[in-house]
Parts: C-alpha cells; structure tokens; sequence
C-alpha cells in the first residue's frame, strides 16, 4: 500500500498547487473510507492541516460488511446475470481485500449472528472456526493478515468527517 499511498500524497498536494492553495476535500466510498482512514492516521497532523479540508465517507465500510462474508461463501456476481457466482468464486476468495472487509469485531456485538447453517451460527468471534468448517483455513490467515488495518482504518482521521449513508435497506442472505 505504501506506493498507493505515496501517489495519493502527489495527488492531493498537486490538487492544492493547481487550485491556488485551496485545501482538498477528499471523498471516498466503501472500502476506500478505512483505507484513507489508515492513510489520514500514517501522515503528519501538519500535513492533514495544510493540505485537507475535510473527508466525505459515502457509505464507508468502516467496519466491514456481511456482503464479504457472503462473497466467500457462494461468490458475487454483482448482478450480472450470465455470470455465475461459482464460476468466480475462487477468484474471489483469494482476494485479500474481501478478509480486509470481514465484519469487524470493534463494532459488531459478539451475539450478531453473520453467517448461519443449518446446524451453527457464526459471530465476528468464530472467523477460525467458520473457515475451518469450510475448509479454507487460508481466509482466516488472510483476515489475520488484514486485521491490524482493518482496525487502524476505525481510527479518527484527524481532519473533518461527513459521512453519508443509506439505512432501512435489508441485509443481503
């Protein structure tokens, strides 16, 4: 991430440069939001002061999302119908950024059930045991992985934070 986080540092110190010194607003969405969180928490407060007017979080994803779990079990097509979820499935688990986006155990209560079979409920504290019972131990090791910037990403950024996001919208099964 250091090379992702190197150019974003150029990006926003030329916005400044090219708009005569006006402080940037930054917006982010979903993932994005912790990411440039973690960011924000890695950068001189002197920097954030000089350069950033303020975060704009839509619908961040700050401490995770089921629909990653979700994903990891049967796959995403994202609505494209003549994409099977099970052809992309693997695909998919392998990538790092859905363990990064596992519901965090920071915010949700440990009795939230986040995934369920017939005979078990899982928890934000069960992740070892729901993926051995799947047989992929490897996620777990990834969410290990992951876990450190997923909660650094939970952070106050130290700049202004406006958050939008919906609500009252059912939770994906």
């Amino acid at each position: 991430m250091s090379d992702y986080y190197e150019k974003f540092t150029l990006l926003v110190e030329d916005t400044y440069d090219r708009n005569d010194e006006t402080k940037v607003t930054v917006v982010c969405h979903s993932m994005g939001c912790p990411i440039i969180s973690v960011f924000f928490n890695m950068v001189e407060q002197s920097w954030k002061d000089k350069y950033i007017k303020g975060l704009i979080s839509l619908n961040g994803a700050y401490g995770g999302a089921v629909k990653a779990v979700k994903t990891i079990v049967s796959g995403e097509n994202l609505g494209i119908f003549i994409v099977k979820p099970s052809d992309i499935i693997i695909e998919q688990k392998t990538s790092v950024s859905l363990s990064y986006m596992l519901p965090s155990r920071h915010l949700w209560k440990p009795h939230e059930v986040i995934a369920f079979t017939k005979n078990k409920k899982y928890t934000v504290d069960d992740y070892e045991e729901f993926f051995r019972d799947m047989n992929y131990t490897t996620a777990y090791e990834m969410y290990k992985d992951t876990y450190p910037y997923a909660k650094a990403g939970l952070e106050a950024p130290g700049v202004p934070v406006f958050c939008f996001y919906g609500r009252g919208l059912p939770t994906v099964e």
